[in-house]
């Protein structure tokens, strides 16, 4: 969706690839034998006019290209963004990304140096969800958010990361999916890029978020935060 517009691109299926290495992807890696991740890549770039010429960018960019629907980017130093903020998204079945400052010198393979407990500079990540604990007497209250890492690695190492004790205690908690009987997208040791962090460590990693409504908002609900608008939407008389 360019610009408003909706725009059919066709592509073939022959990639760059390096040369060392195996001959792998020159850009983009997707997971395993998936390649729909390379050809949305591809057809980025025949838009653009070339594979460099789609470096760098914003989530919030790439969000109203994919699905056409209302996107609000919101800097985390402002300060106005709060966590039931993200609860409210959450439940609206929002798409949230957030951006880390820095530049990324690891998707083209250069080094890692710079990076903050295993955050990567300058790179987009998936917020998946925000719980507030509950059950847990030790961590009664404390809000964390679970945030993924495309890349599938680099995984946030400090508190409420995958072998923390803040983790390890909550971990039943964080792995019921709400339905009582577990099963959802919780806690795991595995460095698979999904990792929890605390709202507090969130705010201080990262800089900026980029919200997304494909779906319609429930009553009253919006993407801003209130304090950011004007006068409140009205809702008498609405379904």
């Amino acid at each position: 969706c360019i610009h408003g517009a909706w725009l059919e691109v066709s592509v073939d299926d022959h990639f760059p690839c390096r040369p060392e290495c195996g001959g792998g992807p020159l850009f983009s890696q997707a997971h395993g034998n998936e390649l729909w991740v390379l050809l949305l890549e591809k057809a980025y770039a025949k838009l653009q006019g070339g594979y460099y010429a789609c470096r760098l960018g914003s989530p919030h960019e790439a969000l109203i290209d994919q699905t056409g629907a209302p996107v609000y980017k919101m800097d985390l130093k402002d300060g106005e963004i709060s966590f039931a903020d993200f609860l409210a998204w959450d439940r609206c079945d929002c798409l949230v990304c957030a951006s880390t400052p820095g530049v990324d010198e690891l998707t083209e393979g250069g080094r890692p140096g710079g990076q903050k407990a295993g955050l990567v500079p300058g790179h987009a990540y998936t917020v998946v969800q925000a719980r507030r604990i509950t059950r847990t007497r030790r961590y009664h209250g404390h809000e964390v958010l679970q945030i993924r890492n495309p890349r599938g690695s680099f995984e946030w190492g400090g508190a409420w990361g995958d072998s923390s004790a803040e983790l390890r205690e909550c971990k039943a908690e964080l792995d019921d999916d709400g339905g009582g009987g577990g099963g959802g997208d919780g806690a795991n040791d595995a460095n698979d890029g999904l990792f929890w962090m605390s709202f507090a460590d969130f705010r201080t990693a990262f800089v900026s978020v980029s919200v997304c409504a494909p779906f319609p908002l429930q009553q009253g609900a919006t993407l801003a935060p209130p304090r950011r608008l004007v006068t409140v939407p009205a809702t008498d008389g609405l379904p």
